[in-house]
Order: C-alpha cells, then sequence, then structure tokens
C-alpha cells in the first residue's frame, strides 16, 4: 500500500512543490507555521539545491531524530535529503499510523541531530529551513513597527544596490546612517518584539556595523597621533596598557562575532580599499587614509600579541588543563587573543596578595 508518507518523500525527491501543496494537509502546521509558509521557505531551500543541476533529484536516506532538546513523544523519524557534494537537508517528520495502514503526516520540523544506519554520500552543506517570527500570521506587529519593518527592508535592498558594489565615501555613510535613524530605533524600541529571527535584522546588522565603523574612524585620527608620539618617545607601561586596551575594547565590544581576530578586515584591491566589518558587511573606499587603518591594526594586533605574552597569565599546566576541557571556540579566543583577559585575572589574585610572574605565554 502507498501510503501519504510515500507520496510526499517522493515529491520531496523531485522537489515538487505543487506535489505537496496537494498531499500536505491545510488543517496542520508544520514547523509551527502554515503549510503556505512552510512550503514557500521550503521552495527556497530547494532552490539552493537546484542551483547547480536543475533537474536534480535528491537521494533520501532514513534515520532517526536523536536530539534531546526534540520532544521524542511526538516521535523521532528522520529523513536525510542529499543533493550534489554531500549538501543535505536533514528533517523530522512527526507520523501517525492509521488502523487502514495509512501513514500520515502530522507535522515535519528541522532536525538538528540525525543518525542514520544507512550509508549516505560524504556530508557536505547542511541546508537549513528558515522561519522569521513576521511569518507567523498570529503574529500581530503595532502600525508602528509594520511601518518600521517596510522601511527596513526597503534600507536593505538600498544599501545592497547602491553602496555595496561600488566605492563610497564616510560622508555617504554618515548620510545613510542619518536617513535611517529613526527606523532603526524604531525597531529597537519596540515593545512587542519576542525572541527569534526577524525579517528587518539584516538591517538593524548593517546600521550597527557601520555605526560601529563610523566610532572606530572617529577615534582613529586620536590613535594615530598617539602612536606617532609613541614613536618617538615611547610611553610608559601603564599609559600604554591603558590605550591598548580602549582600542580592544572598541574592537571587540558589543560587536564581536566569535572566531574573528577582530572587527575590521582592511585590504587593499587595486586602485581600492576593501573594509570588511564582521565578515558580513563590506564597504568600499577610494580614500588613500584606508591604508593607515590598515597599517594601524597591524601594529596593534603585533603589540598586543607581545603584550598578551608577557602578561599571560595561565601557566603551562594551567593551559594544558584548558585546552583538554575543549574549550568553546570564544573562550580559546579569550585565552588566546585578548590581553584584557589575562590583567583582569592578575588584578585579581594582586587584590588577594598573590602576585604572578611575568612572560608565562612565552613558550617558544
Amino acid at each position: 500500500m502507498i501510503t501519504q508518507l510515500d507520496l510526499v518523500l517522493e515529491s520531496f525527491s523531485r522537489m515538487d512543490l505543487e506535489r505537496l501543496q496537494d498531499l500536505l494537509v491545510d488543517e496542520f502546521t508544520y514547523a509551527d507555521y502554515p503549510k503556505e509558509v512552510f512550503l514557500k521557505q521550503l521552495g527556497v531551500v530547494f532552490q539552493e539545491f537546484k542551483e547547480r543541476d536543475a533537474d536534480l533529484q535528491l537521494q533520501i536516506f532514513r534515520g532517526a531524530c536523536c536530539s534531546r532538546a526534540c520532544r521524542h513523544r511526538l516521535g523521532s523519524d528522520a529523513f536525510r535529503f542529499f543533493g550534489l557534494d554531500g549538501d543535505h537537508l536533514d528533517l523530522r517528520f512527526i507520523l501517525k499510523n492509521e488502523k487502514n495502514g495509512d501513514v500520515i503526516i502530522q507535522d515535519i520540523y528541522s532536525c538538528s541531530r540525525l543518525i542514520s544506519n544507512e550509508q549516505g554520500p560524504k556530508l557536505g552543506k547542511e541546508l537549513l529551513l528558515w522561519f522569521y517570527e513576521d511569518d507567523n500570521p498570529s503574529l500581530e506587529l503595532s502600525s508602528n513597527l509594520l511601518i518600521a519593518r517596510a522601511q527596513a527592508l526597503a534600507a536593505e535592498e538600498n544599501w545592497h544596490q547602491n553602496f555595496q558594489n561600488r566605492p563610497i565615501s564616510l560622508s555617504e555613510i554618515k548620510n545613510w546612517l542619518m536617513v535611517h535613524e529613526a527606523t532603526y530605533q524604531n525597531i529597537k524600541q519596540g515593545k512587542d518584539i519576542a525572541d527569534g529571527d526577524w525579517k528587518w535584522d539584516k538591517f538593524l546588522r548593517i546600521y550597527t556595523h557601520l555605526s560601529a565603523f563610523l566610532l572606530f574612524c572617529d577615534l582613529f585620527v586620536s590613535d594615530l597621533d598617539i602612536l606617532k608620539a609613541h614613536r618617538e618617545s615611547p610611553m610608559e607601561e601603564n599609559a600604554l596598557l591603558k590605550w591598548i586596551l580602549d582600542v580592544e575594547e572598541r574592537l571587540e565590544g558589543n560587536f564581536y562575532y566569535e572566531l574573528e581576530d577582530n572587527c575590521f578586515e582592511f585590504r587593499f584591491q587595486d586602485p581600492y580599499w576593501e573594509v570588511m566589518i564582521l565578515t558580513e558587511t563590506k564597504i568600499r573606499f577610494s580614500e588613500p587614509i584606508f591604508g593607515e587603518y590598515a597599517r594601524f591594526l597591524r601594529w596593534f594586533h603585533e603589540e598586543r600579541k607581545r603584550l598578551v605574552k608577557y602578561y599571560f597569565a595561565l601557566t603551562a599546566e594551567e593551559m594544558d588543563e584548558f585546552l583538554e576541557s575543549d574549550p568553546k571556540p570564544y573562550h580559546y579566543y579569550r585565552v588566546n587573543k585578548l590581553l584584557s583577559y589575562h590583567l583582569e585575572i592578575r588584578n585579581s589574585f594582586r587584590k588577594n596578595g598573590i602576585f604572578l610572574p611575568f612572560g608565562l605565554g612565552d613558550r617558544e
């Protein structure tokens, strides 16, 4: 007997949204969203599968969802859908066995931990079903936020179309921020915004990145003067530490993304300077001052590296213990990169009358 599940899996293999529209039940929700919303987002994933082969058919491997976070009382049947080069989509199906032998799909969720006994292709890129809080039809936003969302999406489109792929000036960035400041503030101050992903998030990130970069640029002018004076007449250690910590705080601050060495990466792409902010927002400039920015950051990271080695607050044994604990990427980053991390430890020990030796990080 061919069941609804069999037909749905065949439609998944063919990436046939029209057939799925007929097979899935209107009254059910899928991934907690109405069928129409679910199929729209599934179509985005299917399109990503088809980018390199429009006639591709997905391979299907059965498995089980083994994530403790999932509600296993609903069932743990899961399927992995393979495309080219190991690209895959993992989904958990909530199934109900009918007395007549049919298998009804009551819900479909993303699966974060699928285990399969079937030997499939080597895993490549994992594709994800992505839903926004805005897609929930039961959500009611205030008229102010509805207007702000439309403005945010228009501002994001404006940025990508007019500023992303051509050289611009700092004054153009300032003007863009000024024009869209009210939209940014309206969203940030919204009282009926729940946690989750929203369609305006990309706009908020672009706005935050550009604001952070302008702050860096404004303060950079004085940093250049300080560095010039330091090279002519080296400042005392305490003053140097205070300044390096200030620059570090500006770079890491509220704009830090895990596994990034710094917030701003400068590359010279003749004849322009290209700035990447947190690996996501890219800007091109023609102003030669950005060569000074890049040189300053290179000097800063080398100087901070030297100071971290000198003020390192962990012994070799403590460092080995730390590494054996399998630290999270950000914790590993803090220990290896941040001067503030080691000075905080030293200050804590000093308050208790314990003075750590210097040079603990110089183990070469």
